[in-house]
């Protein structure tokens, strides 16, 4: 496999972004209940702190 310099680049550059959309994508997805969850155990931590005081 001997290509030119600017197709590998424009290869490796398609790939880094298709890994970045689905990357994010993900995040999007999943981040949302993710988020959530976290912020209602903090909520619930902070709760049981302020309840201690």
């Amino acid at each position: 496999m001997n290509w030119p310099a600017a197709e590998t680049v424009s290869v490796v550059g398609i790939g880094f972004v298709i890994n970045e959309v689905i990357l994010f994508g993900s995040i999007a997805i999943l981040g949302k209940p993710l988020v959530s969850l976290i912020r209602s155990k903090l909520k619930s931590v902070f709760r049981s702190k302020s309840r201690h005081q």
